[in-house]
């Protein structure tokens, strides 16, 4: 089996992290907790730990095309600052398509099942991989700082009853989400 490092080291995924980084660090760590939380689920659910890590590793890689100073901003975003950060998903689905088109569809849809929702494909993405990644990027943007939350956290069981307040897609996956999230990284 394929390691979560080997995974790393992909030409496809490690130029695209090295984009990332350069062009904004902490989404790059994001991504790559995200990642690796789904690497881990992936191997407790039995599933495709190497699919599940590439598509939390590039899920945000479209915040590439998002101006630097709207990812640190502290305070409220304006609509049309909302407006630009929603795109991400666009951009995202834009650089995997010739990659992978099932990443690609992971990167578009990844904000689809939540209240408030911002669909960037053409139809609503319902594949499990991609609500699994927004579970698993969900719980992570809460339980680690961010800058429009001045650097505050949440514990864990906080950020999973939120969770369950917002995701609007399948319950079931939630109640998987809800019992694998405590074993999985979230360091």
């Amino acid at each position: 089996m394929t390691s979560f490092r080997d995974i790393l080291k992909d030409p496809e995924v490690h130029d695209r992290l090295q984009r990332l980084t350069a062009h904004h660090p902490e989404t790059y760590a994001h991504s790559v907790r995200v990642g690796l939380s789904m690497f881990q689920m992936a191997q407790l659910l039995q599933a495709e730990p190497e699919t599940a890590a590439r598509a939390g590793l590039l899920h945000d890689i479209g915040k590439i095309h998002v101006p630097v100073a709207i990812l640190d901003k502290t305070s409220e975003l304006t609509q049309a600052e909302r407006e630009i950060v929603r795109m991400h998903t666009r951009y995202g689905a834009t650089e995997l398509i010739s990659y992978d088109p099932k990443l690609a569809a992971v990167a578009g849809g990844h904000h689809e099942h939540q209240k408030d929702p911002y669909m960037r494909s053409t139809s609503r993405s319902n594949g499990i991989l991609t609500q699994l990644v927004t579970l698993t990027d969900h719980t992570d943007a809460l339980t680690h700082p961010r800058a429009y939350r001045n650097g505050a956290v949440y514990p864990l069981d906080a950020a999973l009853k939120g969770l369950q307040d917002i995701f609007t897609g399948d319950p079931y996956l939630m109640k998987v989400f809800l019992d694998v999230a405590p074993h999985i990284t979230q360091k």
